[in-house]
């Protein structure tokens, strides 16, 4: 439809398009502003030895940034090619996790998503540079003293970042100790 020269149509689309993009780079701020508000409140959580707060807001500091709860299907979303319809078809295969995504082919991928190949093999190297973490925790002394046992922690991360850019893309490693009172007992954040 054409008015006084100018093309309605042409005229929607530039608009709805112009909003789109103001409506994403707001959320983008917000998310950000709500994120560095989160990281404040963990960092005086912290010195207050406040745990419970320390808990609640790494979750959600974890969740802002990656657009998601964690421990949902939408934590699937954070991987590149799966959007609204790709989270229906791994529900009714029953795969909930990144976890569980990981350890299938390259085949497999292809057969729930109905894609061709190389679409699994892109997937799967996708889903390699994912970081895991492996804990492990070995008793160093079976004293006890005073009211503590030693404890030693080996943690590893693969794979590990190869930048100081990619770690802040990557997010934090965080170790949170705590008592069965909720006393904070140890609190740090890598980098």
């Amino acid at each position: 439809m054409n008015i006084g020269g100018i093309d309605v149509g042409e005229l929607k689309d530039k608009v709805r398009d112009t909003l789109g993009s103001l409506l994403a780079q707001s959320h983008y701020k917000i998310a950000n502003t709500l994120a560095r508000i989160l990281s404040s409140t963990i960092d005086v959580a912290a010195d207050k030895q406040d745990t419970i707060t320390l808990l609640h807001a790494l979750e959600l500091r974890t969740a802002v940034l990656a657009r998601c709860w964690q421990n949902t299907p939408g934590t699937l979303r954070q991987v590149r090619g799966i959007g609204k319809v790709s989270l229906q078809a791994l529900k009714l295969a029953r795969i909930v996790s990144i976890k569980q995504l990981a350890v299938l082919d390259s085949f497999e991928l292809e057969r729930i998503f109905r894609r061709n190949p190389p679409f699994g093999v892109r997937m799967l190297e996708d889903l390699a540079s994912f970081p895991q973490f492996t804990v492990q925790l070995e008793a160093r002394s079976h004293k006890r003293l005073a009211e503590f046992i030693m404890v030693g922690i080996h943690l590893s991360l693969t794979p590990l970042p190869t930048s100081a850019k990619e770690m802040r893309n990557n997010g934090r490693a965080v170790f949170i100790t705590f008592s069965e009172e909720n006393q904070l007992v140890d609190f740090a954040q890598v980098p």
